[in-house]
């Protein structure tokens, strides 16, 4: 979205920060950073903004309040960077939800900017779909299986759905993946649904994102109604117009659907 509109914008991926520090090094022209959630240690951005007295730095939090209980060390470096913030005008903690910010600016007496996510619409795609008219249901909750993601809870929504509409459902995640716990949950998951007539677990391999984009759009290919577990706003759904909903309270009430 950016670079269609005349801004040079780059995605870099980090697995430290010395690959961040590098890149500005060899492109001086770099005026703005935003650095997905919290996970660089404090000292290591506060020596890149003495470094780079011309760049400002942004640290987006793609978790809402709830989410951040899976990750304690988010939670420490975001208090840190707010005391960071405090003492540098080119540092600044930012959140993708204005919920998010909100309740930051409440709790800490602090700034915290609104970075909303930015989403590139392809118009030549029509988003205006037909709604489901029978046939095979397909549901997809696809992401690293890990606590965070509340696979257990998107499972027992599918199976709710299935139980409703009285339809073939296939409940689709990703697989091979597993973090923190990932098979305790996945065999939580299968235990839940075993031996339900007419309910299938499936697993998909990771893609790429035009991979992904392909399966979506090929002929016979499954098309899904998605779940997504984070606060992140779903790219590919409003790229696409594939229904899909926010796990918010309980994932058995009315879906937030698009």
């Amino acid at each position: 979205m950016l670079t269609r509109q005349g801004i040079k914008a780059t995605v870099l991926p980090l697995i430290n920060v010395a690959t961040l520090d590098n890149y500005l090094a060899n492109n001086p022209s770099v005026t703005h950073v935003e650095v997905a959630a919290p996970w660089i240690p404090t000292r290591q951005l506060q020596a890149l903004t003495f470094k780079y007295p011309d760049v400002k730095i942004a640290v987006n939090c793609h978790s809402n309040v709830g989410f951040l209980q899976a990750d304690t060390n988010g939670v420490v470096l975001l208090r840190e960077y707010i005391d960071l913030e405090q003492g540098s005008l080119r540092f600044f903690v930012a959140g993708n939800s204005a919920k998010f910010i909100r309740w930051l600016r409440e709790a800490y007496a602090a700034p915290c900017t609104y970075l909303p996510n930015l989403y590139y619409l392809d118009y030549a795609v029509n988003p205006n779909k037909p709604i489901y008219g029978g046939g095979t249901l397909r549901i997809g909750a696809f992401g690293a299986t890990r606590p965070q993601k509340n696979l257990m809870s998107a499972a027992g929504a599918a199976l709710a759905l299935h139980e409703e509409l009285k339809v073939d459902t296939e409940f689709w995640i990703s697989g091979g993946r597993m973090e923190g716990g990932g098979n305790t949950i996945l065999n939580s998951v299968k235990a839940m649904v075993a031996n339900i007539p007419g309910f299938t677990l499936k697993e998909l391999g990771w893609a790429t994102w035009p991979e992904s984009d392909e399966r979506r759009h090929s002929p016979g290919r499954p098309r899904f109604q998605r779940f997504r577990a984070t606060a992140a706003v779903r790219r590919g759904t409003l790229a696409t117009g594939t229904p899909s909903c926010r796990q918010t309270r309980s994932a058995l009430e009315t879906p937030e659907t698009l």
